[in-house]
């Protein structure tokens, strides 16, 4: 949750942290930099690779996945 508004998108959550935390303000230019390369590479790959990667079975990441929605605010909120 930033300022209220939920954001589910690694790049949303960049961009709206960026603006909160740093001023960044999300560049206006059709081009693609290298910030955006990167970004897309861990939307369309990285993320695909890691669950297999960091649980040791199916059992474990489930279990890892109730106890994350059973147990609430884990993840911090920028008001």
């Amino acid at each position: 949750m930033v300022d209220g508004e939920q954001l589910n998108d690694s790049s949303a959550i960049i961009d709206k942290l960026g603006l909160k935390i740093l001023s960044k303000k999300i560049p206006e230019s059709t081009s693609e930099d290298e910030e955006t390369k990167w970004r897309r590479w861990v939307d369309n790959h990285l993320v695909h690779v890691l669950s297999p990667n960091i649980y040791r079975n199916t059992t474990e990441a489930l279990e890892s996945f109730e106890y994350i929605t059973s147990n609430g605010k884990l993840i911090p909120t920028f008001d």
